[in-house]
């Protein structure tokens, strides 16, 4: 009997949770058992939570076996009192983390003498999880040198290189296959997977970092997910204002490396891209609206960055790069009764920037304008029906507007003069080693909006000697990706060879209607954590999904009336101007879960644990523009050198796809084994072994070679297809990490890690330094591109093997705090390639990974004075001294060994090449110089 109406509950509340949605993403647990002296669990014990994020308290009851549990409890510090008679008033702390579970176990009956004071309950090690994640909170992130963004804090997850990239880091996949939050808001960009906005760094409270084995209740990453969790108002006023400061001053000049000097470039041609002066002042406040009930939180930031005294590599001064933005936040939360817990938050980030996308291969003339804005809100509402079962309904909402203009306008296809190529478009000048010069391309219209509505319902019971806390939850997400482009001039132009004849070749883009890509989303998820005793936990789930990717043309009617390929993974389904191409079912993404966790010594919250999982990397919702049917195409065109039109068409690639019908979506399958223990009442270890294989690439390839027909959607290798039959795909990310984290404490806190780690293959979206979709990288797109070439096998572009990572804080008094981070990465291969067929340099002269950029070591300090107030008041001075010796490393090369392109009509269609690129083998990017940044603080 007890085992159906545990059952029966828990199939009644998944029932209720059906027709919503949620994910419960910014909250934490508290758990336990109640034992009475003989050391016998107490059932139907009253526990009850209460803290300053809570104060009106919230109860639960012990089942069976004694055991309890609060789901969705903010971060912070709570009181757990035993309340019930028979169990004593006993009284513990526990302080909960976002995203961990806090146990407290309890002792009942003791005599008043037998009571204890007793340090709070801190999750060290979540010993009923096999979740690698760690937590960093505010007040740790403040003490630490870091660049004050969303992006410094992915320095601190272990084994993740610093690569200095706009488009973010790599952990064990490609870029693409992280995924970025904001209080449970998805925040990644839908197309290139990149962090699509910065956050206000006073709003954020603490960090969670799930690094692997993520469980089924959130999602499929095969990456890493970074949540950032924002601040919330409490019964007591509070406020906090930041100044930050980085002049020009403060940063040191660059230095000239010895293998650019005759070359004739300056000091800081190669200057780091991400590396910015900053004025940014911001402040926040919050408080109760309604005592124990009701709390608002808002805060406002004020941003001007630039980057200055920029030089292209042949010397030509560049204009300064200039961002001007705000940010409006504000959150509201309510416990109208101890049953609910409403929260409901909106941000808006508008900006401006001018002179975006210069780099030292342009000259001054090739940047763009743009006006972006971010909005980002959420709704959750968590009612706790019962004692044991929990529901939460949370709804997100993601808008991002990108709208880019070329700062040199040159009109749209004026006459064609070959002897004015600079005022003709953006030209790849070879005499000046392929600088672009001219305008940019053309005037670019991306923009992005996401809705998502998630449930999630839990019940906790027990069944004969074991605990279970089971979760069942659904999901929509819709998104939508709005895409238009046009000329600038005659858009891309490069200086070619057919044969043995010179050739001018334009690529641009005609006026056309905007494109509109939408994907879809449908999830369904089951998990049951079950403890079997008291030492030994399964967490078991499994996910599914079900993706469709459509397209939205205004007069179209839908899908072309004449489809090749159709059936199966390619459904080509009409609904007005609807045209559905590609759809995977539920049966196609099932993403089992399972994971073991034994407490090795008993008593001692240490854990053995282990990890298997499958997650589908089917997140990128910009397949639906990039492998529609009608796509905003580019039209190519060929010059003689007198300016005569030799041919002119649709680029192939970039016109409208068509789906092989036995497609299937690209998986991760990912396994875990580990060990973590306390050591001590502040320090824990973490030793854990991390594997991800990647299945079923999908790529776009041309039906033959040259790259002229049509192009299809496809696996590698695929069965339909000569040019993709004998592409074997490959990827795989092998690493062991060890972690040593001490808490803060005794005015003391420390956090060291080492990784070794293979990243190798032949499949790899990050060889380049600019965003770049899924399914649509070159690879497989035309000769010298081909996965199966073996040169192309190898260390990966973001294959670091060695990553150490020191971090540590000491408060030497209550005024004086000082901090380093210490960093030592191996630096990333590289290897010889020729100019490529599409323009862009992968084809590979030399194996891969013959060559590896140098071991980057770098120490940042940093120091906090905190003036002696009245009160709760305080102010603090900060001083950032970021790369401290000034070691300027190279991180990349270039590795294009030639500047010509010599095509000719039959294999190999390469000629030989004749043109040696001057810069080959150079540096082309270096470590920013050393940085002195200084922050003025004020609390209250």
């Amino acid at each position: 009997m007890a085992v159906w109406n545990g059952l029966r509950a828990w199939v009644v509340a998944f029932l209720v949770a059906l027709p919503v949605a949620a994910w419960a993403a910014d909250t934490g647990t508290i758990s336990g058992t109640v034992f009475d002296r003989s050391g016998q669990p107490v059932s139907d014990a009253v526990v009850k939570a209460s803290g300053a994020n809570l104060p009106a308290g919230r109860t639960v009851v012990t089942g069976a076996n004694g055991t309890f549990r609060f789901e969705y409890v903010f971060a912070g510090e709570y009181d757990v009192v035993i309340e019930s008679g028979a169990a004593g008033g006993a009284a513990r702390k526990a302080i909960v983390e976002v995203g961990k579970d806090t146990q407290v176990d309890f002792v009942t009956g003791l005599g008043l003498s037998e009571q204890v004071t007793v340090t709070a309950a801190t999750p060290v090690v979540d010993v009923k999880s096999t979740e690698v994640s760690f937590n960093f909170k505010a007040d740790a992130l403040g003490l630490l040198p870091l660049e004050r963004t969303y992006r410094g804090m992915f320095q601190l997850i272990p084994g993740v290189a610093e690569n200095r990239s706009a488009v973010g880091q790599s952990a064990g996949g490609t870029r693409q296959d992280n995924t970025y939050l904001i209080d449970g808001a998805n925040i990644t960009n839908p197309a290139y997977g990149y962090l699509t906005t910065e956050v206000n760094q006073l709003d954020i409270a603490e960090v969670n970092v799930k690094r692997a084995a993520v469980s089924a209740e959130f999602g499929r990453a095969g990456g890493v997910v970074t949540n950032a969790v924002s601040r919330s108002g409490s019964n007591q006023f509070a406020g906090i204002a930041r100044f930050d400061w980085l002049p020009e001053p403060f940063v040191s000049a660059y230095t000239l490396p010895s293998d650019l000097r005759g070359l004739g470039v300056r000091p800081g041609a190669f200057r780091d891209p991400s590396l910015t002066s900053d004025v940014i002042p911001a402040i926040g406040f919050g408080g109760p609206i309604v005592r124990d009930r009701a709390f608002f939180y808002g805060s406002a930031r004020y941003g001007r960055q630039a980057k200055w005294a920029r030089i292209n590599k042949v010397g030509a001064p560049l204009p300064d790069e200039v961002r001007r933005g705000s940010e409006f936040y504000g959150k509201l939360t309510a416990v109208p009764t101890a049953a609910h817990q409403l929260t409901v938050s909106f941000r808006t980030r508008p900006d401006h920037q001018k002179n975006i996308g210069l780099n030292s291969d342009y000259t001054p003339g090739g940047g763009s304008s743009s006006d972006n804005k971010s909005r980002i809100a959420t709704a959750e509402w968590a009612n706790f029906m019962t004692p044991t079962t929990a529901l939460n309904v949370r709804y997100l909402y993601f808008n991002e507007i990108n709208e880019d203009e070329p700062v040199t306008q040159l009109g749209v296809l004026p006459t064609f003069d070959p002897s004015r190529l600079a005022a003709m478009g953006q030209y790849s000048d070879p005499v000046q080693a392929n600088l672009l010069v001219g305008g940019a391309p053309f005037s670019n219209t991306q923009n992005y909006r996401r809705h998502e509505l998630r449930g999630t319902v839990n019940r906790f019971f027990d069944i004969g000697r074991t605990s279970h806390t089971a979760k069942a939850g659904v999901g929509y997400e819709f998104t939508e990706e709005e895409s238009n482009r046009l000329a600038n001039g005659w858009g891309t132009i490069v200086n070619l060879n057919q044969g043995d004849v010179p050739v001018l070749r334009s690529r641009y883009y005609t006026a056309q209607s905007p494109q509109r890509g939408q994907g879809r989303t449908y999830s369904l998820f089951l998990q049951d954590d079950i403890g079997l005793g008291t030492r030994v936990f399964v967490n078991a789930g499994l996910l599914l999904n079900r993706d469709e990717f459509s397209q939205t043309v205004k007069g179209s009617r839908g899908c072309p009336s004449t489809v090749l390929l159709k059936g199966g993974a390619a459904p080509f389904e009409s609904r007005g101007d609807r045209c559905t191409f590609l759809r995977f079912g539920f049966g196609d993404e099932m993403q089992p879960r399972l994971g073991l966790s034994y407490q090795v010594r008993a008593g001692k919250n240490d854990k053995a644990y282990a990890n298997w999982g499958r997650y589908y990397s089917m997140d990128q919702k910009s397949s639906a523009r990039s492998l529609a049917p009608n796509r905003i195409f580019q039209t190519q065109t060929i010059f003689d050198l007198s300016g005569n039109v030799l041919s002119s068409g649709p680029l192939a690639n970039t016109t409208g796809k068509l789906i092989d019908p036995s497609l299937e979506p690209t998986y991760n399958d990912e396994f875990v084994i580990g060990y973590a223990t306390p050591i001590g009442p502040r320090y824990g270890l973490d030793v854990f072994f991390l594997s991800r294989t990647t299945h079923n690439f999908i790529e776009d390839v041309p039906t033959r070679l040259p790259n002229l027909s049509p192009y299809v959607a496809a696996n590698l290798p695929c069965a339909a297809l000569e040019s993709c039959q004998l592409a074997n795909a490959r990827r795989s990310y092998r690493a062991v990490t060890a972690a040593v984290r001490r808490q803060l404490a005794d005015r003391l806190s420390t956090d060291v890690s080492y990784t070794w780690s293979r990243f190798e293959g032949n499949f790899d979206l990050d060889y380049s330094t600019v965003a770049l979709f899924n399914t649509s990288s070159f690879i497989q797109d035309a000769p010298g591109t081909n996965v199966e070439d073996p040169n192309r096998f190898g260390p990966l572009g973001e294959d670091r093997p060695h990553v150490f990572k020191v971090f540590a804080a000491y408060q030497a008094n209550s005024s004086i705090t000082a901090s380093t981070y210490i960093r030592v990465q191996s630096g990333s291969p590289w290897s010889a390639r020729g100019r490529d067929w599409a323009g862009v340099a992968l084809n590979y002269l030399e194996p891969a990974g013959s060559h590896r950029n140098p071991t980057w070591a770098n120490l940042d300090l940093m120091a906090a004075y905190r003036l002696p107030l009245q009160g709760r008041t305080r102010v603090s001075l900060e001083a950032r001294v970021l790369n401290v010796f000034n070691n300027q490393t190279r991180l990349q090369t270039d590795a294009q060994k030639y500047l010509d392109l010599r095509q000719i009509p039959t294999p190999p269609y390469f000629a030989p090449y004749e043109q040696l690129n001057p810069f080959f083998g150079t540096g082309n990017a270096f470590a920013p110089p050393r940085r002195l940044y200084v922050s003025l603080v004020g609390q209250f």
